[in-house]
């Protein structure tokens, strides 16, 4: 059993958009992020994806995980040297970055971010 496990945080399993209480919001271009319109109890979770994610080189890295109704990309922040695949199955680490603003015309948002992960 795991440190998390044994501290009875909780972990999601499966795809993306369970994330954060189930109030992510997406992107056209696939970045998930909550605005104030409904704000999770709790801004850093642990999820395990139930596909693999595959690394992209768009404005950083990011991660892709493969929906029907299109692509999920999750911003990685971590320290980790970033991997080409993270498996399915894999414990990652995600948080909402701080809140931001493009411009007046845009509402606040936080955008979900891979921060790591942790090998079995």
């Amino acid at each position: 059993m795991t440190f998390i496990e044994q501290r009875k945080i909780s972990i999601w399993k499966g795809n993306p958009d369970i994330l954060f209480d189930n109030l992510i919001k997406w992107t056209n271009s696939g970045s998930g992020y909550i605005n104030t319109e409904a704000i999770p109890t709790h801004s850093v979770g642990f999820w395990i994806s139930d596909r693999d994610l595959t690394k992209r080189e768009f404005n950083g890295i990011r991660y892709s995980y493969p929906n029907p109704t299109g692509w999920r990309s999750l911003k990685f922040v971590g320290f980790e040297p970033p991997l080409n695949k993270i498996p399915a199955g894999t414990l990652l680490r995600v948080s909402l970055a701080r809140w931001w603003q493009q411009d007046e015309s845009t509402e606040e948002r936080c955008y979900l971010q891979l921060s790591g992960w942790y090998d079995s």
